[in-house]
């Protein structure tokens, strides 16, 4: 297991009890990541409630965005995948920048 990387993602993760899946357990799940997969499992009892690609992941996590600086406000703007993008509307001002 990654312990590093499991443990990043632990911490981005909202805090989720076990009990929610219907069950009788006061743990709260966290991210185990095995193999290029994240295991979504009880801190308490162990107990896999669901396996995540680690890529995946880090997109609802928010991982693998960017930022830059909006040239208008100064302002830090989060990018998302925009590989294919040639300007962005800065969050703070609402202004478009070229990437």
């Amino acid at each position: 297991m990654d312990r590093e990387f499991s443990d990043e993602l632990t911490a981005l993760m909202p805090v989720v009890p076990h009990r929610l899946c219907g069950v009788n357990c006061l743990g709260c799940i966290i991210a185990a990541v095995e193999d290029g997969n994240v295991e979504l499992r009880c801190n308490c009892c162990g107990a896999v409630v669901g396996v995540v690609q680690a890529g995946i992941m880090e997109g609802l996590l928010g991982l693998d965005c960017s930022e830059d600086t909006c040239p208008h406000c100064g302002q830090v703007t989060t990018l998302g995948d925009l590989a294919e993008a040639s300007a962005y509307i800065c969050e703070h001002c609402g202004k478009s920048f070229p990437l």
